[in-house]
């Protein structure tokens, strides 16, 4: 079984953030610990809304 799970999309605002929000909390239901990794972030640093967003959502022990 794989351990790791890679969200993408061919163009931006395709609802990437959505679904990643559905996944993070369906997998949370089942597994103890879960984490958040974004590789490609194209905005100034420290500045990125939607790893902001996973970081609040689920309370992780995590910097920007």
């Amino acid at each position: 079984m794989a351990n790791s799970l890679f969200v993408t999309a061919m163009e931006p605002h395709s609802g990437k953030s959505a679904v990643t929000l559905g996944l993070m909390q369906l997998l949370l239901r089942n597994i103890r610990k879960v984490a958040f990794f974004r590789p490609i972030i194209a905005c100034e640093p420290g500045q990125d809304p939607e790893t902001e967003l996973m970081i609040k959502q689920f309370n992780l022990q995590m910097d920007l």
